[in-house]
């Protein structure tokens, strides 16, 4: 239950709400357990031989691989995703499907070696993008 501090004249005091889950906004624990709370999820893909990267409540997910092994590679963090998702379900949060996208970085001459027609074609449910955090990159 959620109040406001005693000592204060009962005009000035919130009423009682229940809070099962999470704490009020601005709560200076809130950043603190949020980390701890969400600790897990870099093991969790790191026994999808994935790698991951946590900014406050956005979370990078990413896999290094030769142009050689993309198909697999994608097929591969399409698993560790599934994992994350369902681990974050079971914790309460959700994890936006519009704001997850794939994006491959590498040199020009790696870039031209990938198919990523077929990629697309053999994962259609996957959407690609050339931006991350709202950075532009281009050839």
């Amino acid at each position: 239950m959620i109040s406001a501090p005693p000592g204060l004249p009962s005009q000035f005091r919130s009423r009682w709400v229940p809070a099962p889950y999470g704490l009020p906004q601005g709560s200076v624990l809130g950043p603190l357990l949020y980390i701890i709370y969400t600790s897990g999820i870099i093991q969790l893909l790191a026994e999808h031989s994935a790698f991951g990267q946590l900014y406050a409540d956005d979370t990078q997910v990413y896999m290094h691989c030769v142009s050689s092994k993309a198909v697999s590679t994608v097929r591969a963090m399409g698993q560790a995703l599934t994992a994350l998702e369902m681990w974050m379900a079971s914790n309460h949060l959700c994890l936006n499907p519009t704001k997850t996208k794939f994006i491959w970085l590498g040199t020009r001459q790696q870039l031209a070696r990938l198919d990523l027609t077929d990629i697309a074609s053999q994962f259609p449910i996957h959407a690609y993008s050339s931006s991350d955090l709202g950075v532009i990159l281009d050839q």
